[in-house]
Parts: structure tokens; sequence; C-alpha cells
């Protein structure tokens, strides 16, 4: 299956730091059935960014019974990963927030670094702010 020249391969570089080899295939397939479901003949950033949450989160959990209040505790509790993400000087980019149950998880709050960062290169300020946004 052909790719859209719309896809960003920096941005869908970026998204997955620390995947191995094996799981960015797995992106690129899920992506590509993704496509095919939707009869169409290239894969879309979409369907990356789709593959992409189903290969780090798991599926979506459309099985989890919800009520309205673990709804709203759990967009509260997001909320709050946002607005301290948000304030914090060093905190990587946020790119998406979600309340879709994935996996054993019932939000989500994703970040995305501007560049390559492990423990042992973060300053000592911007590894509070890390630890600040960690669940």
């Amino acid at each position: 299956m052909k790719v859209d020249e719309t896809v960003d391969l920096t941005q869908l570089a970026r998204q997955t730091p620390g995947m191995s080899g094996a799981e960015i295939a797995n992106v690129c397939n899920e992506a590509a059935i993704l496509a095919a479901r939707q009869n169409r003949e290239a894969v879309t950033m979409a369907d990356f960014n789709e593959a992409i949450d189903k290969v780090t989160l798991g599926l979506e959990n459309k099985s989890m019974l919800m009520t309205r209040q673990d709804v709203y505790e759990t967009a509260v509790h997001e909320a709050g990963h946002t607005t301290t993400i948000w304030l914090l000087e060093h905190a990587a980019r946020l790119v998406k927030i979600s309340i879709v149950p994935r996996g054993k998880a019932l939000g989500v709050n994703m970040t995305m670094p501007e560049e390559r960062v492990d423990d042992s290169t973060i300053a000592s300020i911007a590894f509070v702010d890390w630890v600040a946004k960690v669940p």
C-alpha cells in the first residue's frame, strides 16, 4: 500500500521514540489495515496516528461500562495532568488528550519531546518538571 504524500515522516519519528523495529513495523501494518478498511489507496497521517495509539495504548475498550461520574472523574483527572504539563516550563509539548478507555487506561495525555532526551541529560529543573507530569 502507498503512503500519502502528506504523511510527515519526521513527525512520525518523533511520535515513536524508544519503539523497537518490530513495534514500528506493527504501527505501519496497523495503519495499512486502517486505510484498507476505508478502501483508500494510500495510508494517511490519521491512519498512522490511530495505529500508534493502538500499539502504544491498546485497543479502544468499547465494552467498558463507564457511568457519567466515571467519565467526569476521568476528564477531571486528565485535565489535572494537562494543567500541570501546561504550567511546567520544561515539559514536553502536549499533543493529545483523551478520555477514551484503551487497555487499562481510562484516559491519557500524550506528550512529544522536542528533542531526544534521556534521564542522564535532563537538567535538574527539567527533571523536576518531567517527574511532575508522570501519572
